[in-house]
């Protein structure tokens, strides 16, 4: 028993710093999405409890529709990049966010189909300056 212990100390610490890595990750963060050929404004809260992390989402499309959602989280694909599944009144599909070191900001993009979407956010209270919804969708 003795000579697993070192193993089992090494699978604790490596599980630990994953999940503190996920928990810099939780904030309320204010961006854009395309939705309808369109830049929307959105609102997407990460949540970090019981060593997962989960959000909800929020956009505003045409004509005054508020618009929410849940996002669960499926994958950490890099040390600052997490894959999400998504889920609102439109269906459900994949949402993927890279984030800056400092998990101030993510740019990302979201999953409908065979077609991706473009997703960004700037943390709250980070002094980032919130991203432009008004330029045209490309």
């Amino acid at each position: 028993m003795p000579r697993y212990a070192p193993a089992l100390l090494l699978l604790t610490v490596v599980f630990t710093a994953s999940a503190d890595d996920l928990s810099r990750f939780a904030g309320r963060y204010i961006g854009c999405a395309v939705s309808g050929d369109e830049w929307v404004p959105i609102a997407t809260t990460l949540t970090f409890e019981g060593g997962m992390l989960s959000g909800s989402y929020v956009f505003f499309e045409s004509p005054a529709r508020w618009v929410p959602g849940t996002l669960v989280f499926f994958a950490q694909d890099a040390e600052n990049s997490v894959t999400f599944s998504w889920t609102d009144i439109y269906g459900t599909g994949a949402a993927s966010f890279s984030f800056s070191s400092d998990g101030a900001r993510f740019d990302g993009f979201w999953t409908g189909g065979s077609d991706r979407f473009p997703w960004n956010g700037a943390r709250q209270g980070s002094g980032l300056p919130k991203p432009d919804c008004s330029s045209p969708v490309a």
